[in-house]
């Protein structure tokens, strides 16, 4: 299943986005814009709507009552989600029914007929309601299985029959009257690619974990969720490694590090005094006492033999590259389909880091036999913005009278002033594609020329070898 499309209505700067087309054969979308133009608000919106949760400053800015607010998502069903059986063991769960084993509520055929459908969050004042649009409720409807009772139920005597005396009665599975389209919707959700949505205050690694901070589940401490991910992503407990023997242990150490440090090597690119291997480690500190005074964990960033720094002594870019690393991987990990929205990932990243950016984007989009995550992502950077791929980019503009305004660079009708502002990183990414030119470079050839142009003849240029 796929994200195709979604809409938003009242949010922050955005009026009315219409119809948010996502490209049905890549799974990059990138919007371009300048400040204050609404990226930002777009991803913010999503993030809502996963989260059945509108932040509290989204009301728009431009009025001070409570305008009704929504966000609409629409799916895409494919052959590969066996979507009939998926929607009818969640209806299944989420109303409690007792059926045997295999057994299914809905009827595979008349199902089959939900080829997409739609999502819409809407908030009205403190009303927060989810509903799936009419047509694929109706089909739905019509799709819940007729469900014999065992008890048979005496025919009146008026109305008997010789050889008749009791029939057997029907009813459905589900009661599906007009008024279950929430409920419904509800289990349509739970379905759904899950959206995660990164910004600038990504959980970064910490330099230190106490054992008990990870047995209280406390969240509020630095760094957890990073030492979560990292748990995911080697497919380790560290609350089990403080039962474990000293020399079990440390063994299983060595081995961990080596398997996070030899992955991290693989996506980040940057040299490092000349090299690029810098390795990512813990070690795990024993000790018999209670919280503070237990066991922890400390981490370690090496980028030059003999120098394990702590992370909070290593530069903001490496250390949010990590962390956001660690994130993405770990979801990778433990989700089928994701929609992963990233604000501004370029931000405290040198050139070469945007760079490695961008390949573990495409990386994540591409791999895996459903053909890889849905990633959104907002930048100003030309190095996150491939010529190749112009069909990904979605100008992002704010006009004063309809609000953000979101359309294709490739269809762009948009004609405003602020249009040259939105294209620039776009034209500065063009203008890097082909700058490759250098005085050390291989495969030069300098050319001496000049140009002859009459007011009857087009401009022509002759070029000597």
């Amino acid at each position: 299943m796929r994200l195709l499309s979604f809409q938003i209505k009242n949010y922050r700067s955005i009026i009315d986005t219409g119809i948010i087309k996502l490209s049905d054969l890549d799974n990059v979308v990138v919007f371009a814009g300048q400040n204050e133009s609404g990226k930002s608000s777009l991803l913010s919106a999503l993030r809502d709507f996963e989260n059945a949760e509108f932040d509290k400053d989204s009301v728009p800015f431009s009025t001070d009552s409570e305008p009704t607010q929504s966000v609409s998502c629409t799916y895409k069903v494919e052959k590969i989600d066996e979507f009939t059986k998926l929607l009818s063991d969640t209806l299944i769960e989420d109303n409690g029914l007792k059926i045997q084993d295999g057994e299914t509520i809905l009827d595979t055929k008349k199902n089959e007929k939900i080829t997409e459908f739609t999502l819409t969050r809407t908030k009205q004042g403190d009303n927060l309601v989810l509903a799936v649009d009419n047509n694929s409720f109706k089909i739905i409807q019509a799709s819940i299985l007729d469900k014999p009772i065992s008890e048979s139920k005496p025919v009146p005597e008026a109305v008997q029959t010789e050889g008749a005396k009791t029939s057997p009665t029907v009813n459905k599975y589900l009661d599906m009257s007009d008024d279950k389209n929430i409920s419904i919707a509800k289990s349509l959700f739970r379905i759904t690619p899950k959206i995660v949505f990164f910004d600038d205050f990504c959980d970064l690694l910490p330099d230190k974990i106490f054992i008990s901070n990870l047995k209280d589940k406390n969240t509020n401490v630095e760094g957890y969720k990073a030492v979560k991910n990292l748990e995911k992503i080697l497919d380790v407990d560290f609350i089990t490694k403080d039962a474990e023997d000293d020399a079990v242990r440390m063994t299983k150490t060595e081995s961990d590090n080596d398997n996070i440090s030899i992955n991290f090597q693989k996506d980040w690119g940057q040299r490092i005094h000349g090299e690029n291997e810098v390795l990512v480690e813990y070690d795990f500190q024993k000790r018999s006492g209670a919280g503070d005074q237990g066991s922890y964990i400390n981490f370690y960033v090496q980028t030059k033999k003999g120098q394990r720094l702590p992370p909070k002594k290593r530069s903001k870019g490496l250390i949010w590259f990590l962390s956001l690393w660690l994130e993405l991987k770990a979801l990778d990990t433990t989700n089928n389909d994701l929609v992963l929205l990233l604000d501004e990932p370029d931000q405290h990243l040198h050139v070469k880091a945007q760079e490695d950016i961008l390949k573990l984007i495409n990386k994540l989009a591409s791999k895996g036999k459903r053909g890889g995550d849905q990633i959104i992502y907002a930048t100003h950077s030309p190095y996150l913005i491939e010529t190749d791929h112009l069909n990904r980019i979605k100008l992002v503009i704010n006009d004063k009278e309809k609000g953000s305004i979101v359309e294709d660079v490739t269809t762009s009708k948009i004609n405003t002033e602020y249009k040259r502002d939105a294209l620039q990183p776009i034209s500065d990414a063009i203008g890097l594609s082909v700058s490759g030119f250098s005085t050390i470079g291989k495969k030069n050839v300098i050319l001496e020329g000049e140009y002859i142009r009459s007011r009857s003849a087009p401009l022509v240029y002759r070029f000597f070898l």
